[in-house]
């Protein structure tokens, strides 16, 4: 009778990270490629007309004849930032170095919309852009939490009112309840009305100032105008730059810089109760 062994488990890569279908960046129309680099050094965004436009009858006389002027835009600077990802192995464990740090480089291509999540409406990165949750946000329902169709309808209307196309976001598990299976199976999430929604957990913590802070079972979502990122190619430092030869250690860091902005005409935030 023989006898079956068994030797050392073999190591096998795990399942390839990838980056959530509806998150920021996969939003068609979000990611800005190509082009110069120049906005790495940050941008002044200069803004279309914010103004709607006016009804005016060309037989009037007097005053009424008079049109209106136009208001001033405003023109938010926006910094970039820069995301990374960092991986640490001891470096008689790490075999091939190239190919342990483009680890870090495959797993930071599929979380890097949460840090932009994050930036865009926390400021987490650098706090002096303009981001959703800052002063001057617009918080609707009177900060109350609603269910998720109320505050869809909220977010709509706030987009209505600027008479332009305008965005959504929303952490999945709002977004869930907005849409379901059949409807979710698409390459982007879109309202009834053609709104864009942007699903991501990068918007979960946000807090509006002025507004209260999101209970269990509930977060804030937000509409704004149409957002573009853009993004450097993905850099990796040399083991011998990272090395730390004090205890052998090698840390990878995958980095690239970022850019996520938006004309900032519009910015609302609703909270939402998504529990039954």
């Amino acid at each position: 009778m023989s006898n079956l062994t068994f030797g050392p488990p073999v190591t096998l890569d795990g399942p390839l990270p990838a980056a959530p279908p509806y998150s920021l960046l996969n939003t068609p129309g979000v990611l800005q490629e190509g082009g110069s680099d120049r906005w790495i050094n940050g941008v002044t965004i200069y803004p279309y007309p914010v103004d709607l436009p006016n009804n005016w009858d060309p037989c009037s006389d007097g005053t009424f004849r008079t049109k209106e002027e136009g208001t001033g835009v405003p023109l938010p600077v926006f910094a970039s930032f820069v995301v990374y990802l960092p991986i640490t192995c001891s470096s008689i464990s790490i075999g091939d170095p190239e190919e342990f740090s483009g680890r870090a480089e495959i797993a930071m291509n599929a979380v890097e919309s949460y840090a932009i999540e994050k930036q865009l409406s926390q400021g987490t990165g650098i706090a002096t852009n303009p981001y959703f949750d800052d002063a001057a946000v617009t918080i609707l329902a009177g900060g109350a939490g609603v269910s998720p169709a109320v505050a869809l309808s909220y977010l709509e209307d706030a987009i209505g009112q600027t008479g332009k196309q305008g965005m959504i976001h929303a952490t999945p598990a709002v977004a869930s309840q907005w849409f379901d299976q059949n409807r979710a199976f698409t390459r982007q999430l879109v309202t009834v009305n053609g709104t864009r929604v942007a699903a991501g957990g990068g918007y979960s913590g946000g807090r509006p100032t002025g507004g209260a802070a999101a209970a269990a079972g509930e977060a804030w979502a937000y509409a704004t105008g149409p957002v573009e990122v853009r993004h450097s190619d993905v850099a990796v430092m040399d083991i011998s730059e990272v090395l730390d030869r004090s205890n052998n250690d090698v840390t990878f860091r995958a980095e690239r810089y970022a850019l996520a902005e938006w004309d900032t005409q519009l910015q609302a935030a609703v909270l939402v109760n998504w529990t039954p």
